[in-house]
């Protein structure tokens, strides 16, 4: 999968998408104990970044496209930037300016927001440009829409299901091995960092995948929570659980 994204990814010429990648492989890479595949994967992600920096070659330039790797080496905020009045005209310039507006309605509501699914309607009244479009940054979506009670209780959410999912990593094998599912448990802990760094830079305040990753994660330490308690193993699917 991890395969997958890093061939995919570049292609699209997406900054955010980019950094969002590797940001995303960071943390699982450096996260939790190292194994021979993380060692290997830490230092091709530092010799990439040696390479690209240290010296006279661009790498990007020798597996891209021209066009894509241009647009990917393109970071110069300043040349995007918006003159008063105007709206945006490159990609930077307009996010750097939808998370200025952004930050103007939070700071305007601050404690209850704009109401959910106001963000459009208030930010026509608020942008001088005349913009209605989101911020790519659900945290910031969350707290222009529903003040800093709604995201504190969204932080919470996602910070407690990490830390039960940790819990439930330490010994696994001695307090759960009879389950089986220390995979799954570590797999909804990956997808669940991917998705908090993904929040960042896209509107997943509210979306479909929040409730789908959120109900999973809910589902595996639930399961755990049940064999702690009762020493039951979970019933095969399609089958009702034993009397």
């Amino acid at each position: 999968a991890v395969a997958m994204a890093a061939s995919i990814i570049p292609l699209t010429a997406s900054r955010s998408g980019m950094i969002n990648f590797v940001i995303f492989l960071s943390i699982i890479t450096f996260e939790g104990r190292f194994g021979i595949r993380k060692v290997v994967g830490a230092f091709l992600l530092l010799m990439f970044f040696a390479v690209q920096v240290g010296f006279q070659v661009n790498v990007l330039d020798a597996v891209l496209p021209d066009v894509v790797a241009e647009r990917l080496q393109k970071v110069d905020v300043r040349t995007e930037a918006l003159s008063s009045g105007q709206v945006a005209g490159g990609s930077l310039g307009r996010r750097f300016h939808n998370v200025q507006i952004a930050a103007t309605m939070a700071l305007r509501h601050p404690i209850l927001g704009v109401g959910l699914g106001n963000f459009s309607s208030e930010r026509a009244l608020v942008d001088p440009t005349g913009m209605t479009a989101p911020p790519h940054n659900s945290y910031l979506m969350a707290w222009v829409e529903g003040g800093v009670i709604s995201l504190a209780l969204y932080l919470a959410v996602f910070f407690g299901l990490f830390a039960a999912l940790r819990n439930l990593e330490r010994d696994y094998e001695a307090r759960f091995g009879p389950v089986g599912m220390g995979w799954m448990v570590s797999c909804m802990r990956t997808v669940l960092i991917g998705f908090l760094v993904f929040s960042f830079f896209a509107d997943m305040w509210i979306h479909i995948l929040f409730y789908i990753i959120v109900g999973m994660c809910i589902s595996v330490v639930r399961m755990h929570q049940v064999y702690a308690e009762t020493g039951r193993l979970p019933s095969p699917p399609m089958q009702p659980a034993p009397a």
